[in-house]
């Protein structure tokens, strides 16, 4: 910011001598007027009828450097090491290996039927294999569809808990950046050198894990 305002600023004087060149050209090239009384023609002392005194603090502006406070987070760190998501990560392994075995257990009948459903084909009319066939096909669809509805309902639970976590680590992160007077939190992978003293994730987790150390995984198997 600061850069760009100097950059800014040396447009401006650049233009403004430019057009002051200009004034002192058409007036070098301008014929000279008639003569006139002595009080009308003498210049100040020590300036230049074609020179302009220089800008004052006032015109300029004022151009105070603006402090800017950085930290820096590690994100990944948190993900791995807030308590509330360890957590959250326990309780949808243990609801996926649930549905896990369950699905397993259906998938094994569904074979089972399939099998059966070739032996029946050698004393079966046509019609009734055929019934059986279309039978087994909609068995088969139907756990598919399980399975996917299990799977959107699990991921609709992870991230209800995990948008209860983020809406705390964005308050603590936001009371430390307060309590700090900090401008700019960077995440670690963003940049190429880090100091140590610069590093507010062990604070961070600490706050985190005092105001949240668990979380509730809402059940996937009750929302339709």
């Amino acid at each position: 910011m600061l850069f760009l305002r100097s950059v800014a600023l040396a447009i401006a004087v650049t233009a403004m001598a430019g057009g002051l060149a200009g004034v002192a050209d058409a007036q070098e090239r301008k014929p000279a007027a008639p003569a006139t009384s002595k009080s009308q023609s003498a210049a100040p002392a020590g300036l230049k009828p074609a020179q302009a005194a220089a800008p004052s603090a006032s015109e300029q502006g004022d151009r105070k450097p603006v402090l800017v406070k950085v930290a820096i987070l590690d994100v990944d760190r948190i993900r791995a090491e807030a308590a509330a998501l360890k957590e959250l990560r326990a309780q949808l392994d243990k609801y996926r290996n649930t549905y896990k075995a369950e699905i397993q257990k259906e998938e094994d009948e569904l074979r089972k039927a399939n099998d059966e459903l070739v032996r029946k084909r050698s004393v079966l009319s046509p019609e009734a294999f055929e019934e059986e066939r279309r039978k087994f096909e909609q068995r088969f669809v139907d756990v598919q569809r399980k399975v996917q509805q299990r799977r959107q309902a699990l991921e609709k639970s992870g991230r209800t808990s995990e948008g209860s976590v983020q809406k705390v680590l964005n308050e603590v992160v936001a009371q430390i950046a307060q309590e700090n007077q900090l401008t700019l939190i960077l995440r670690n992978d963003q940049v190429v050198f880090l100091a140590t003293d610069l590093d507010i994730t062990p604070m961070v987790l600490d706050r985190l894990n005092k105001r949240l150390p668990t979380v509730k995984v809402p059940d996937p198997g009750a929302a339709k």
